[in-house]
């Protein structure tokens, strides 16, 4: 793979949806020499992945809503996730190649200079969708959960005290993805607290967390709402706690809503890799 050729890049982006399935397809069994030059040539494509290695974190917590209890160890494998949330321009680009939903409620909010805002406006099927367009899934709630608060258990992405000029709420709308490097995840992932909410791929149950397995848990089999993370530019600091649940029905759309994508060697339950035009 060749990250430094403008020509190259430009004719790869003609067919941008079958080459980011290729590269994200090939991602996890590669070596580590083809793996560094894989997550080159999707930075350079405006994609790029965090990695989150295999280990054990804290989920939840002990002092917050019932829903977020019991605290508990939790294993994943390895996996990469989205350093921001995907943005309007990406959003568009899909809909610009594959069709879906041209004329859909999230443009909406897409105004002129918003292209690096988060894409908000989409239901949980409008992300899977997208997901199986460039061959990547939403990420478990265990694996967006991990992301945010890393192995030591934090609170917000950065910490345990809280500090709201490190991520975006208050109710100023949205803004463009990684202009808070101070609230970075000891991952390197931006925007997990406030922004947008996020879609994830389980469904909720609040009593889940007391009989979820302890490896890479999936959620419930089945239910009426998804999971929903991070908090929003609408919320304030206690709703943006990196263990804090929120939920929602797969078609529900609001201006707070977005999503990231995750890569791993095994999707959620239902996976997202069938490729759409």
């Amino acid at each position: 793979a060749h990250g430094g050729d403008p020509a190259t890049l430009q004719a790869l982006l003609a067919d941008h949806g079958r080459v980011l399935r290729l590269l994200h397809g090939e991602l996890p069994g590669a070596g580590g020499g083809v793996r560094t030059r894989i997550l080159a040539l999707l930075e350079r494509l405006g994609h790029p992945l965090a990695y989150v290695p295999a280990g054990e974190f804290w989920m939840g917590s002990d002092d917050g809503p019932g829903d977020e209890r019991p605290r508990h160890r939790v294993r994943l494998a390895e996996y990469w996730i989205d350093r921001s949330p995907v943005t309007n321009a990406q959003f568009a680009a899909f809909v610009e190649a594959s069709g879906y939903r041209a004329q859909g409620p999230w443009r909406d909010e897409f105004s002129a200079g918003k292209e690096q805002h988060p894409v908000v406006l989409v239901t949980w099927d409008d992300a899977c969708a997208y997901a199986k367009w460039c061959g990547k899934h939403l990420p478990s709630e265990a694996q967006w959960e991990r992301a945010a608060r890393g192995s030591d258990g934090r609170t917000w992405p950065w910490g345990n005290v809280w500090d709201g000029n490190r991520c975006n709420v208050g109710g100023r709308g949205t803004t463009a993805v990684g202009i808070y490097p101070q609230g970075v995840s000891p991952y390197g992932c931006h925007d997990l607290a406030g922004n947008v909410w996020e879609w994830v791929a389980d469904w909720y149950d609040a009593g889940y967390y007391a009989r979820s397995p302890a490896t890479d848990p999936r959620g419930p089999e089945t239910g009426a709402a998804r999971v929903l993370r991070g908090g929003s530019w609408h919320n304030l600091g206690r709703h943006v706690r990196s263990a804090h649940r929120n939920h929602n029905e797969p078609g529900y759309r609001d201006d707070t809503i977005g999503f990231r994508l995750a890569l791993g060697h095994q999707g959620p339950a239902e996976p997202a890799q069938q490729a759409v035009k």
